[in-house]
């Protein structure tokens, strides 16, 4: 078996690395890739089993230098991934647990029903860590509440499904962004401009890869004119995703 990159409950997967590697057998080559965190308990297991792996994880990651500060994620592979980018990633974190903090303040304002201390304890218990967790996760403890749902449809004046409420109301660019999203933009802090991100890449001699671009740059002309300069910059490959057209291969 093949596969660089899937998650564990480290961020948004569903097993445990101990549970993953019960699929996995003697020869085997996996790579961990958990958003934002390196998950050095897979890389250890997966050797005792004699897995063959890398330290990996895929960064949360932004082009400043486009207009619109472009979201992109990056996977990245390396025999030792240093402390300059270890340090960089716990940063990181820590900007994301105080945007949450500020998105379920914004959302007590406008009177749905959520707690900070028991939204943690819920995804604590899940055995996920909390540095990690996203508006996705807001969105799927919002509506445990069976009273949320009703709220939320009279603020946006219309049911909302949990997806549709993460894209409209947690969202900057949301048409309902004042329900969930603080006025204090925390979304440069919240991941590592690609550049720099390649800079890290060449002091750990790591192999990088695009994820997804199908859904990061949304069209193929962006892919076009992006894909050569961050060639340059020293990115190693694509991954194109299985949701993507043939026009993307």
């Amino acid at each position: 078996m093949l596969d660089l990159h899937f998650h564990s409950t480290a961020s948004d997967g569903a097993k445990t690395p101990a549970e993953i590697l019960t699929l996995a057998n003697t020869g085997d080559i996996l790579t961990c890739t958990d958003h934002d965190i390196v998950n050095d308990e897979f890389v250890q297991l997966a050797r005792e089993k004699w897995i063959q792996t890398l330290e990996s994880v895929e960064i949360s990651a932004n082009d400043t230098d486009t207009p619109d500060k472009l979201q992109l994620h990056i996977t990245y592979y390396a025999k030792k991934i240093g402390n300059n980018l270890r340090n960089d990633l716990e940063k990181m974190r820590k900007y994301k647990m105080e945007r949450i903090r500020l998105s379920i303040e914004r959302l007590q304002f406008n009177g749905i029903q959520i707690n900070l201390e028991s939204f943690y304890e819920y995804y604590i218990n899940r055995g996920l860590k909390i540095g990690n967790l996203n508006n996705s996760h807001i969105a799927e403890y919002v509506y445990l509440n069976e009273n949320n749902p009703l709220i939320i449809e009279r603020l946006a004046w219309r049911p909302l499904t949990s997806w549709e409420f993460v894209t409209e109301c947690l969202k900057h660019s949301g048409k309902h962004s004042t329900i969930g999203v603080s006025h204090i933009d925390l979304r440069e802090r919240c991941n590592i401009d690609i550049r720099h991100v390649m800079t890290m890449a060449k002091i750990d001699n790591a192999i990088t890869s695009l994820a997804h671009p199908n859904f990061s740059l949304k069209t193929l002309d962006r892919y076009r004119e992006l894909i050569p300069y961050y060639h340059r910059l020293g990115l190693s490959a694509v991954e194109i995703n299985t949701a993507a057209t043939k026009e993307w291969t």
